[in-house]
């Protein structure tokens, strides 16, 4: 249940910011959004340690991050929304 919580609260909070996909590659989590859109990097300050950013899109390093990627992808997802953290 929790999973499916989290799947929600993620859908919910990428729907207001613009996210086109979410996906796993290799070791990374990339968060893409959607074309015409830039990335506002000043919403992932705070978020270095294990974040790549680029011009429509973020990378987090899921070995880096270990454990806490998913609680580190949501916060990250939320803060471009707008919504908490």
């Amino acid at each position: 249940m929790q999973d499916l919580l989290y799947v929600v609260r993620l859908r919910a909070a990428a729907i207001t910011t613009g996210i086109q996909s979410i996906s796993r590659e290799g070791r990374h989590i990339v968060v893409r959004l959607w074309e015409g859109l830039i990335l506002d990097r000043s919403r992932l300050q705070g978020f270095h340690l294990g974040l790549r950013l680029g011009a429509s899109q973020f990378r987090l390093d899921a070995v880096v991050l270990g454990d806490e990627w998913r609680a580190v992808l949501e916060r990250a997802v939320q803060a471009l929304s707008g919504v908490g953290g």
